[in-house]
């Protein structure tokens, strides 16, 4: 795909904002959400996103796609770690 990414970025963003309010609509059914907490973190949420997307303004596209994936592979190798202490453990 050529897509841009900022553009791949913003419409990550515009498929996540319906499904997530689907997502609160269903789990607040079920009472399963600490609206207290919830807020405190859509809040610090929020602030994270005005200042990353004014970040992302001033950042070429090349070094924010290298960045990206950064995070990504940070995430992976964080979610291998929990994974091998969980299952490690059983065996």
């Amino acid at each position: 795909m050529n897509t841009d990414q900022k553009m791949a970025q913003y419409i990550n963003l515009i498929y996540f904002i319906p499904t997530s309010i689907i997502s609160i609509i269903i789990f607040a059914k079920q009472k399963l959400i600490d609206f207290r907490l919830a807020i405190t973190i859509s809040l610090f949420g929020i602030c994270g996103s005005i200042v990353g997307a004014m970040i992302s303004l001033h950042i070429n596209t090349n070094i924010l796609r290298k960045i990206f994936a950064v995070f990504l592979m940070a995430i992976a190798i964080y979610e291998i770690i929990s994974w091998y202490k969980k299952y490690a453990k059983k065996a």
